[in-house]
């Protein structure tokens, strides 16, 4: 993976509610006083160069979905001044797989990577999570200039404005996604003990995550328990255990996130899953725990507040309705 030099950089990631309100009134198409007031801040955080405010696969879905022409025209248009081609990369297995890799080693003392350097980066590539490849017999020089220009942002406006990129949302899928989720809420729905409940979701989970582990380990030729308390495991010394392993699971970042957001929405039984859930939850996961402020729906950021995923990534979250207090963060 290439880095980009991000250090001393604030990355703010915004909603797509956010960007499209602040584009209606940057284009004067709204009077929104909240939004006015924090407009003029944003684009002088955006221009200092001093403030990133990456733009998301789940942004650039969303805008692309919008049937006005214009209207879509005038949000890209915004949209590239203020991100200036810098986007958050999506959560992808590559990413799982090589999130887990760095946990296990730092977990058992080796030289570990921080991914937060690779998340944040310009251009289309980033954007869906891959490196582009440019095939055929063409010269290297041409190769690598036309690849520049994917990952510009000239190459980013084109795939925001063009009906037929690939990053399209898949409205079928999402469909037979939320199906699936149901299904697997109203089984578990069965445990009636919210402790118990928890505890076996988080025992699910990180158990389909061992198998990477192992294989980790194995790569790497470390035979040791990565677990410090589980070989002495007893009925005295089960909560360390679960703290040990808890902590583990936290330091796979966006994988944990993922967990806490599905989690905790499935626990609201009387409220169906819906679309918007899929987008808050997939922008969300790369979002809180590699962002310093993130601004989103109310839902999702209360969510992340009572599970704590701002103390435990060290950022700053806020409600759409408390833009506002960008003034004081930027």
């Amino acid at each position: 993976m290439k880095e980009i030099n991000i250090k001393d950089k604030k990355i703010v990631y915004l909603d797509q509610n956010i960007w499209i309100g602040l584009s209606r009134v940057y284009y004067e198409k709204d009077e929104n006083l909240i939004l006015k007031s924090i407009l003029d801040k944003i684009i002088e955080a955006s221009n200092s160069k001093n403030i990133i405010f990456p733009i998301s696969i789940v942004n650039a879905r969303e805008t692309l979905s919008r049937q006005n022409e214009e209207q879509k025209n005038r949000l890209v248009d915004f949209m590239i001044k203020v991100s200036k081609g810098y986007t958050i990369s999506p959560y992808t297995e590559e990413f799982k797989k090589e999130e887990i890799k760095q946990a296990v080693l730092k977990k058992i003392g080796k030289p570990y990577e921080d991914l937060s350097k690779y998340v944040i980066k310009k251009g289309v590539s980033n954007l869906v999570g891959a490196e582009g490849e440019i095939i055929g017999n063409i010269p290297k020089n041409l190769k690598n200039t036309l690849l520049s220009l994917v990952n510009s942002e000239a190459g980013l406006n084109f795939i925001l404005r063009n009906p037929n990129s690939k990053i399209s949302r898949n409205y079928e899928e999402d469909n037979k996604l939320i199906t699936e989720l149901e299904k697997m809420r109203l089984e578990n729905s069965k445990i009636k003990d919210n402790n118990r409940r928890y505890e076996e979701a988080i025992a699910k989970t990180v158990a389909s995550l061992l198998t990477e582990t192992q294989k980790i380990c194995s790569e790497i030729g470390y035979n040791k328990p990565i677990f410090v308390n589980i070989p002495n495991s007893n009925i005295n010394n089960r909560e360390k255990v679960k703290e040990e392993i808890i902590q583990f699971f936290q330091s796979i970042r966006a994988t944990y996130t993922i967990f806490v957001l599905n989690y905790e929405r499935d626990s609201q039984m009387q409220r169906q899953i819906n679309k918007n859930d899929l987008n808050d939850i997939y922008s969300f996961a790369m979002s809180i725990p590699y962002c310093d402020i993130v601004v989103g729906e109310k839902m999702f950021i209360e969510i992340a507040k009572q599970s704590k995923l701002n103390k435990i990534y060290d950022t700053i979250l806020l409600k759409s309705s408390n833009i506002s207090e960008l003034n004081k963060l930027l």
